[in-house]
């Protein structure tokens, strides 16, 4: 998932830095995807994917 909307989210922010401040596209672009994924990926990690378990674990323990 971090592949997936990283290069996405790295893609857009490249063309965006491109057009505002006409910074290439290579290898600055390709720099800032690769930078990006793992950003997703931490960022990610802490704060949707940890209370959306702690969410499924509350209505885990609601149903038993």
């Amino acid at each position: 998932m971090s592949f997936s909307f990283g290069i996405i989210y790295g893609l857009l922010i490249a063309v965006y830095k491109n057009k505002t401040q006409e910074i290439p596209i290579y290898p600055e672009g390709l720099k800032t995807i690769i930078f990006i994924i793992p950003g997703f990926f931490i960022g990610y990690k802490f704060t949707f994917a940890y209370f959306w378990n702690k969410r499924a674990k509350q209505l885990q323990s609601e149903g038993k």
